[in-house]
């Protein structure tokens, strides 16, 4: 049975295992679902490194350019198909990186969900 614990202990040993890879908001929600998947903690952990490696997550950091770029970019999106979400967000002074991360992986375990287990139509 794959618990809290367990999440913890890979999101842990991720880091030891390379220091390039820092927490940030959303990691425990894609670890969470691996151990789902897979029910092992330690299968879980190399599907974790892979991830992380294959997506360069391990660059995702509030220091890194690329990830301001993603933040400007997904704030120009919202400005350009969602203008009156655009301004409310403007007024109330929230920016894209205050919510950009748990989207993200949030889509990102919502795709892996359906790959897993494609809907079918009634």
């Amino acid at each position: 049975m794959i618990s809290q614990e367990s999440v913890v202990n890979i999101l842990r040993a991720s880091q030891l295992y390379s220091k390039s890879i820092e927490y940030y908001q959303g990691l425990n929600y894609i670890v969470s679902f691996l151990c789902i998947m897979t029910q092992d903690e330690s299968v879980t952990f190399e599907l974790f490194i892979k991830v992380i490696k294959r997506l360069s997550l391990d660059k995702l950091h509030s220091t890194n350019p690329s990830i301001k770029l993603k933040y400007y970019q997904m704030d120009r999106l919202v400005s350009l198909y969602l203008p009156q979400l655009a301004e409310c967000f403007r007024h109330e002074n929230i920016d894209s990186s205050r919510y950009v991360t748990s989207w993200f992986s949030t889509l990102f375990a919502n795709y892996l969900d359906s790959v897993r287990s494609p809907s079918t139509e009634l």
